[in-house]
C-alpha cells in the first residue's frame, strides 16, 4: 500500500456489565475499517477507507444482563488510524451506568511489580527497572 507500517490492524476486547437485559446502540467509528462483535455475534461491518469518526456505524443490538464481551477489530490501509466506540440508549445519549472491566468477570487483573519500585507494570514506564 505504500505505506511505513501497514497494512496494519488491532484488536479491542471489553466486557460490559449491565444490569438489566436492554436494547442498545452501539456505534463506531474506525480508520479504515472494521469489525465488531458483541458476545461472540458479529454484529458491525465496514471495508471502507475513511478517517475516524465517531458514530459513523450504528447498529441495535442487545446488552443481556451481566456481563457481555464487546470485540472490535480496525484494519488500516496506511496513514493515521484509530476507532470510537460508544454504547448509546434508545434516544442516541451515552450510557453513564454500564460497569467496564478487561476481565469476563469484572475482577481486576493481577497486580505485577517486577522491579519491587510500588508501581504496577502496567503504568510503570520501566517495569524492568
Amino acid at each position: 500500500y505504500g505505506h511505513a507500517g501497514a497494512p496494519r490492524e488491532a484488536y479491542q476486547v471489553v466486557y460490559v456489565y449491565s444490569e438489566t437485559e436492554q436494547q442498545v446502540e452501539l456505534t463506531i467509528g474506525p480508520d479504515d475499517g472494521a469489525y465488531a462483535w458483541l458476545n461472540g455475534a458479529l454484529v458491525l461491518e465496514t471495508a471502507a477507507c475513511q478517517g475516524t469518526s465517531a458514530d459513523r456505524y450504528k447498529a441495535d443490538v442487545t446488552l443481556l444482563a451481566g456481563w457481555n464481551r464487546l470485540m472490535t477489530r480496525v484494519y488500516d490501509h496506511g496513514g493515521g488510524w484509530g476507532n470510537y466506540t460508544r454504547l448509546l440508549d434508545v434516544d442516541g445519549a451515552p450510557i453513564v451506568d454500564l460497569d467496564v472491566a478487561l476481565t469476563p468477570d469484572g475482577s481486576a487483573l493481577p497486580s505485577v511489580d517486577t522491579d519491587g519500585d510500588g508501581l504496577g507494570d502496567a503504568c510503570d514506564p520501566t517495569p524492568a527497572g
